[in-house]
């Protein structure tokens, strides 16, 4: 009852934010229709995906993760999620910064937490970045779908994959203390980041490096500010903020219009994002 209520509040909002017509695809959803989409904008971000999907054959086709395979199975893009990341610009600035702190720091090892299908992680093994990557991802479907993409890239031997809750315990038999100066964590769980570290084990990663996806936005406060605390008292902290992308760099959009090309740059965030950057002091 309470859930229903929830839903017949949230009508209004859903409307003035993206038409009458999400209503009309969420009823049909409530009613048991299994629809590809939840609105027009969906539906068209979907056939959007479609045929970025079939003109690059499922390869990243710019920027930094040029050529890695993607098999764009994962439910996490379905709404036209895979076209940024197969046209190279999903989280762009995301890239840019794993790479600048592999370059200048000579790193060996990336760690996902919270891999997904392997964006970063393939895509930084696959073009060198890293030697070896350690991956977590606790979803089954995402799990499976980043084994096939690790075989389509040729890195059984460079990516080792586990299916659980994202620990650093798990990475003790695998990875070395002495190792940990040359390795770049790549966080992004959903707002379990803020139970990450405690007093004790942020003595043993703090001479790591980490890219942390922020969620702010989620009922977390007291937690997200001891987590601050934290982290201020044992690395230097940046920020990196959402950043643009430019739908005409690429030849291979010239014939959609304006507006399809900007939607092709979307990534579906709710409001915009922040990653927190950890640096050794």
């Amino acid at each position: 009852m309470k859930r229903l209520l929830k839903k017949i509040i949230s009508i209004p909002k859903l409307i003035k934010n993206e038409g009458i017509d999400a209503f009309y695809y969420r009823v049909l959803t409530n009613l048991g229709f299994k629809l590809k989409y939840r609105s027009t904008i969906e539906k068209k971000k979907y056939f959007l995906d479609e045929k970025i999907i079939n003109l690059s054959e499922k390869k990243v086709m710019s920027g930094l993760y040029k050529n890695c395979y993607l098999g764009c199975h994962s439910h996490q893009y379905k709404y036209g999620g895979h076209s940024s990341r197969l046209l190279g610009v999903y989280e762009e600035q995301i890239q840019i910064e794993i790479n600048k702190l592999s370059k200048e720091n000579n790193l060996l090892n990336i760690v996902c937490f919270g891999a997904a299908d392997g964006f970063h992680a393939l895509g930084s093994l696959k073009n060198d970045t890293f030697k070896f990557g350690y991956a977590f991802e606790i979803n089954k479907k995402s799990y499976d779908h980043l084994l096939d993409n690790r075989k389509q890239n040729n890195l059984e031997k460079n990516l080792k994959i586990f299916c659980e809750k994202a620990n650093f315990k798990t990475l003790d038999q695998y990875l070395k203390e002495e190792n940990l100066n040359k390795t770049l964590f790549l966080i992004d769980i959903e707002g379990d980041e803020y139970e990450l570290f405690d007093e004790t084990n942020i003595i043993k990663f703090k001479k790591s490096f980490f890219i942390i996806e922020d969620h702010f936005f989620y009922d977390n406060k007291n937690k997200r500010n001891n987590f601050y605390n934290l982290i201020k008292k044992n690395f230097k902290v940046s920020l990196v903020h959402n950043s643009s992308r430019n739908p005409f760099n690429f030849d291979i959009l010239n014939e959609l219009s304006d507006d399809d090309k900007w939607l092709l740059m979307g990534e579906g965030r709710p409001k915009s994002m922040n990653w927190i950057v950890l640096t050794p002091l």
